[in-house]
């Protein structure tokens, strides 16, 4: 009788961790293939703490405190971001220079900042900045990729892009966030259009250029959302660019 017992036992505690376990492997489950490769996460059973690296010189140093010390992965999104950003923002004059590299961990969110910066000789034009967000969920014990942000922002009062490619940027970057091509197509031909028609300077501090905010079901896609920052004078100031779970 007591091995029937612990056969039982032993079977009930098999089914539980396959049920937990399955849980966890779907968190991004009915979300599209597409998406999905835009995710990560992973078991972790306590808080990433708190921890200052603001000075980091080298990509792989960055890396192996990230890998190593929080135990979780850069998405390929952050690769294809940065080959992005090195094609559509540098020109015959102007050059990436330094990058930088910090990462911060406050008890439950864990930042790593990746700025790089362009100058036309020792003059800053642009500089970007790119921040992934890792969160730890205490119910559900694990890690995951909160959000990506990329922002691009002009340096000089009156300056412009290297090579004045807005809307090239703006598809670029929409297709590496797994936007939709004809989101994308209208998101800039509405944004076109209200720049072209607009009377006044637009001074929006924050004006949605491509976004699916209207409608999103957190339980089957990322929050998506390209905008334009503009300054007080009606000066193109910034770009921002975000992927983030609303879960």
């Amino acid at each position: 009788m007591r091995a029937k017992e612990q056969l039982l036992r032993l079977i009930i505690l098999v089914a539980l961790l396959s049920i937990t376990g399955c849980g966890k492997a779907d968190r991004y489950a009915s979300f599209s293939k597409m998406d999905q490769t835009l995710s990560w996460f992973n078991e972790r059973n306590r808080s990433f703490g708190d921890a200052d690296y603001s000075t980091i010189n080298e990509e792989e140093d960055a890396f192996k405190i990230l890998q190593e010390k929080y135990k979780v992965e850069i998405p390929s999104y952050y690769e294809r971001t940065k080959k992005i950003l090195g094609k559509e923002l540098t020109s015959h004059s102007v050059q990436r220079g330094t990058t930088k590299y910090a990462v911060f961990s406050r008890d439950k969110e864990l930042e790593f900042r990746t700025i790089y910066p362009f100058y036309r000789g020792e003059e800053l034009q642009v500089f970007s900045e790119v921040v992934l967000t890792y969160a730890y969920s205490v119910d559900q014990k694990l890690a995951y990729l909160k959000s990506q942000v990329v922002t691009v922002k002009i340096s000089p009062v009156k300056g412009n892009l290297p090579n004045n490619n807005l809307k090239e940027l703006l598809e670029a970057i929409g297709r590496n966030m797994k936007i939709p091509e004809n989101q994308i197509t209208s998101g800039i031909a509405g944004y076109e259009k209200k720049v072209k028609e607009t009377e006044m300077p637009i001074t929006d501090d924050y004006l949605p250029i491509v976004s699916n905010v209207g409608g999103l079901d957190k339980e089957t896609e990322f929050l998506k959302e390209i905008a334009a920052v503009y300054d007080e004078a009606g000066t193109f100031r910034e770009l921002y660019a975000e992927i983030s779970d609303q879960m």
